[in-house]
């Protein structure tokens, strides 16, 4: 049996300890909830969230939508409800140049405003360049805004964020073809993972877009 008497050996293995515990702590609430966006045609989509608030310890049912629509933008967040209402109720999208592409606003105008916002209202960690994570839709097109503020744009049909993630896909994958009404598989879908995630609600909201 080996005795570790090094003090200074002992303080670095605690420390090594705290930290990743930290980073899985902070890993667990970044990613609460479950936000879905579908394609249900080429013109319509469906955004849809839990109505669930935890810490990993405990819940309740939030009377605060995840999900909104904010001039010509729909965003679905995980995170922060911090970050909810910062975008909610504090951004506002910048306005487009003449002949600028979708690219070109997204990438940099967009992204840009949202890093500038969160900064000014003291969310995420500037120096790391870490923020949230959620869904954005724009122009009929559905993007996963990542914690550094990249934009990922799936070609599956369906997109989800938040601890739910998984099992959202592979539910909505599964009975969409099947199901033809949005409330239905939305109920079964929420069903589904609330009963295997501890952080998402069978209680949920859904915003329609298009037709």
């Amino acid at each position: 049996m080996v005795i570790i008497q090094n003090h200074s050996v002992i303080e670095l293995l605690i420390g090594i300890i705290y930290l990743l515990f930290q980073d899985i702590i902070q890993r667990n609430i970044n990613k609460m909830t479950c936000v879905i966006a579908y394609r249900r045609n080429i013109n319509k989509i469906i955004l849809a969230s839990d109505k669930m608030a935890s810490n990993y310890y405990s819940k309740q049912i939030t009377k605060e939508s995840k999900i909104f629509e904010k001039n010509g933008f729909h965003i679905g967040c995980t995170t922060s409800f911090r970050m909810i209402q910062i975008l909610k109720h504090i951004w506002y999208p910048p306005d487009r140049k003449i002949k600028q592409n979708t690219e070109q606003y997204l990438y940099k105008d967009v992204v840009e405003s949202i890093r500038a916002c969160f900064k000014a209202n003291g969310f995420g960690d500037a120096t790391k360049e870490v923020y949230g994570n959620f869904i954005l839709i724009y122009e009929n097109r559905i993007f996963e805004m990542q914690n550094d503020l990249s934009l990922m744009e799936s070609e599956m049909i369906v997109t989800a964020v938040g601890s739910g993630e998984d099992y959202a896909i592979a539910s909505i994958m599964a009975l969409l073809s099947y199901e033809k009404n949005d409330k239905k598989l939305l109920t079964r879908t929420f069903d589904i993972i609330s009963s295997v995630a501890t952080t998402v609600s069978k209680e949920f909201e859904i915003i329609t877009i298009g037709e």
